[in-house]
């Protein structure tokens, strides 16, 4: 008798829910284990670019990262009127318009997990 392999990960933040996905589906059986009692919100942008773009399309997730896409044309820096004073262009740090995502972190999580929540087994609020 062939027996299931269990995996335990901690943190469900991105990495972890994303190892879950790959490991469930290779015949895994995968708990997650997360100290929050909840998926942490806020956070940072992410930024998908080059491999990252094809593991989301087999993830079958591509389109709703993009549809969370910030839409990111570079960043302004205004005074406390609101005027600006100064630019830095998308491509001057490094994203290419159109190839790059950039996502919030919370935005992200959330879609890994809604993804992974009927495959593994989550514990939140333990260590």
């Amino acid at each position: 008798m062939k027996q299931t392999l269990r995996v335990l990960i901690s943190g469900a933040s991105i990495a972890g829910p994303a190892l879950a996905y790959w490991l469930h589906r290779y015949g895994f059986d995968v708990t997650i284990i997360e100290r929050t009692p909840a998926l942490r919100s806020g956070g940072y942008g992410v930024d998908i670019r080059g491999a990252a773009v094809t593991v989301l399309k087999k993830m079958g997730i591509f389109d709703q990262v993009c549809a969370a896409d910030t839409r990111m044309t570079g960043v302004y820096f205004v005074n406390r009127k609101g005027k600006s004073q100064g630019q830095i262009s998308e491509a001057s740090m490094g994203n290419q318009q159109g190839l790059d995502i950039e996502i919030m972190r919370d935005d992200l999580s959330n879609i890994l997990y809604d993804l992974t929540k009927d495959k593994v087994k989550y514990i939140w609020g333990d260590s």
